[in-house]
């Protein structure tokens, strides 16, 4: 996932989660088995969401904005779960 912003007049309606929920969805259809993003460690509101969502921590980026915050690295995996079990008639 590259980049992700809704507008502050937008915050709170549940779309960050579902543009993220929906990209995984066309990621997962299209074979891929991890989502991957960065986030400002400061953003709080994003790294929480992104831990709701599933994402893990993966690494720190040392200076990585331009402006010489860090970022952490997430990832989360788009496997499909296992299919319910089927019922004998």
């Amino acid at each position: 996932l590259y980049s992700l912003v809704v507008a502050p007049w937008a915050r709170g309606r549940g779309l960050a989660r579902s543009l993220v929920e929906t990209a995984e969805q066309a990621a997962a259809a299209r074979g891929c088995g991890t989502m991957t993003l960065e986030v400002r460690c400061d953003n709080v509101l994003a790294i929480s969401l992104y831990r709701k969502l599933g994402y893990c921590f993966v690494g720190r980026l040392s200076r990585y904005y331009e402006d010489g915050q860090d970022g952490i690295r997430l990832e989360c995996s788009l496997d499909a779960p296992a299919a319910p079990p089927r019922i004998a008639a």
